[in-house]
């Protein structure tokens, strides 16, 4: 389109502006905004342009609401792995236990570390520090508690072989302790590990 009078060549028309569509000839202005899930940066001549680097679905990685020249990233600890997508609600959260650190990915670009957790939607590596009483090998997306029989009170644990056994003569009766249960019961002898207050 153009609001210039005289012309005599397409050459002299203006492309249709950022966010804009010109879907008829002889356009003074644009006459359509660019539709949601499209970028129109310049020259479209369609609301729902395919026409390259200029003019086209949104691409994977990336979202586009109505009106835009250019798509828009998915935020860190997101990706996008369909075009054409809306709005950053579009975008898929990271997958737990893995980490997408920067904006416009189409899949997570890291794998928790141990010792550390990454729910979904993680934008490090190290997003949750394994807490005591459970252990975290890599690609956590939750801890996993410290088996009965045995505990931990350090945290930061990157596997179940990091977690203590019980001490001779003290139990350890459920998951994720992070100290002994308590003592055997009196006549009883516990052996290191022991899961019963009363185990032989």
């Amino acid at each position: 389109g153009s609001n210039r009078t005289g012309l005599v060549a397409d050459a002299q028309c203006t492309a249709c502006a950022w966010g804009m569509a010109c879907t008829g000839v002889g356009l003074s202005r644009p006459d359509a905004v660019c539709r949601p899930g499209f970028y129109c940066r310049s020259g479209a001549t369609s609301e729902t342009p395919d026409q390259g680097a200029n003019a086209a679905a949104c691409p994977r990685g990336s979202y586009c609401p109505g009106g835009v020249g250019d798509p828009v990233a998915c935020p860190a600890g997101s990706f996008g792995t369909s075009s054409a997508l809306t709005s950053d609600a579009d975008c898929d959260n990271c997958t737990a236990g893995y980490a997408c650190t920067h904006a416009g990915l189409t899949g997570p670009d890291d794998t928790c570390s141990p010792g550390y957790y990454c729910p979904t939607r993680s934008s490090t590596n190290s997003t949750v520090l394994c807490p005591a009483g459970h252990h975290c090998p890599l690609a956590s997306p939750r801890p996993e508690p410290c088996p009965p029989g045995t505990y931990s009170g350090a945290t930061g644990l990157n596997a179940v072989t990091q977690c203590r056994p019980c001490a001779a003569g003290m139990f350890c009766g459920v998951p994720g302790l992070v100290q002994p249960s308590g003592n055997c019961s009196a006549g009883f002898f516990c052996p290191s590990g022991s899961i019963l207050a009363a185990d032989s």
